[in-house]
């Protein structure tokens, strides 16, 4: 196998397993979530931390559709087709996170969220052949 071949594999596998520890750590929090220690609206508690609000919920979801891709067939033009539609997906994340950030609260993530939504959708389906299998069972 070629040293770019193998840094194409090395690259692929990490974006896989780093996908695949977000969405275990996700599971786990929901699971281990007890809604009798919420805060009820409208009241402050310094203890907890509020639950996500609607439009932080979507703009989570976007996110995880935006990097969650089905894996590559095993040959480097398919890992290689693969990680660039991959990082132009990160930068379109990336572009949203800072505009969430850099706005007043939630008028930002709706923003941020609509403009990774239109991103995201103006991009060619995937041009890359998939493993054997179909696409990563969620978590």
């Amino acid at each position: 196998m070629s040293h770019a071949s193998q840094t194409t594999t090395t690259a692929a596998d990490q974006l896989r397993t780093a996908a695949a520890t977000a969405r275990q750590v996700a599971a786990e929090r929901e699971a281990t979530r007890d809604p009798s220690q919420e805060p009820s609206p409208g009241v402050a508690h310094a203890d907890t931390q509020p639950l996500p609000s609607s439009p932080s919920q979507h703009l989570l979801r976007l996110i995880v559709d935006a990097l969650q891709l089905p894996d590559p067939a095993r040959t480097p033009q398919d890992e290689t087709a693969y990680l660039a539609m991959v990082s132009r997906r990160a930068g379109l994340v990336l572009q949203a996170c800072q505009r969430a950030l850099a706005g007043p609260a939630e008028g930002a993530v709706l923003y941020a969220a609509r403009d990774l939504f239109d991103g995201v959708s103006g991009m060619p389906a995937v041009t890359y052949r998939h493993a054997r299998g179909g696409p990563r069972a969620s978590a």
